[in-house]
């Protein structure tokens, strides 16, 4: 689950730049960006905010000045110096799929994560729960088994992200889910923190979908044996791989049983509150 509030003031700075080279660039002046590349302009430098240029025409989806950039050299997977965001994470956050395509046609690295948190760039996508930039970044051979300190794209589209600038937290977010699991049928939650958390944030927030797409695909991807469990890990030879099976079993019928009367999932004994209660804030979900 990706619970970063990453793009904080991002967007405002988007073409507030010291250099004329990232600047122009931002404001999509492709004549002032050769002139200034045939001048000698370094198109790798970072402007005071650490921003380079091939960032600033990424998030203002500047499509032309980003291509002359990298058609003049530019380190298309040169990080900016404050989060360590490559220029693809930075598409990323805005949900900038044209920029995106470039980056990765002049061959960015789909998997490079971020030195804060982590996170890569399919893992921040799928916590925004951004079908076609998952399906992209598939395409180009980001890695979905990858993780990071904030856990795992599965896990991200599970549980949501709470990034302040596109907060999908709890949102039930079967079609990311569901496009993951369609390309790695073998993906599970991980058994860190933050993976766990999202998959009970999937059963309060009643992503009965959800739970059901991961039952099957733990399922799917259990390890394989020689008939007797040898060969597998012993949890596998217990019918369980992480715990999951069962946690997740024991959620979807914790979630049927809010829904009938009296359920005993509902703080009150009876259906209908619980799930009022537990789309509340964070400070809400222990009873």
């Amino acid at each position: 689950m990706y619970l970063v509030a990453a793009g904080l003031g991002l967007a405002c700075r988007a073409t507030d730049s010291n250099l004329p080279l990232a600047a122009a660039a931002a404001r999509g002046e492709l004549a002032t960006v050769r002139q200034l590349l045939a001048a000698g302009a370094d198109v790798d430098e970072v402007d005071d905010s650490g921003w380079s240029a091939v960032i600033r025409a990424t998030r203002q989806r500047e499509l032309s000045t980003l291509t002359a950039l990298l058609e003049a050299g530019a380190d298309l997977d040169r990080s900016d110096t404050r989060r360590g965001w490559t220029p693809l994470l930075h598409a990323v956050h805005i949900g900038a799929l044209d920029p995106a395509r470039a980056l990765l046609a002049h061959g960015a690295g789909p998997n490079l994560s971020a030195s804060e948190g982590g996170q890569t760039p399919l893992i921040m996508t799928a916590g925004y729960g951004a079908v076609p930039m998952i399906e992209l970044l598939l395409t180009h051979d980001a890695d979905p088994a990858r993780g990071g300190d904030i856990g795992t794209s599965l896990g991200a589209a599970v549980g949501g992200s709470f990034d302040i600038d596109r907060r999908t937290l709890g949102q039930c977010q079967t079609d990311a889910v569901r496009t993951l699991l369609a390309k790695a049928p073998d993906l599970r939650l991980s058994e860190g923190v933050w993976d766990q958390v999202a998959l009970r944030l999937a059963r309060w927030s009643d992503c009965r979908e959800v739970l059901r797409l991961l039952s099957q695909g733990v399922h799917r991807g259990a390890p394989r044996g020689d008939g007797a469990g040898h060969g597998a890990p012993a949890s596998a030879r217990d019918g369980v791989w992480g715990g999951q099976p069962q946690l997740i079993k024991e959620e979807q019928r914790r979630t049927d049983s809010s829904r009938s009367p009296a359920g005993p999932s509902s703080p009150d004994g009876g259906a209908g509150r619980w799930p009022v209660r537990r789309r509340t804030a964070w400070g809400q979900w222990r009873r």
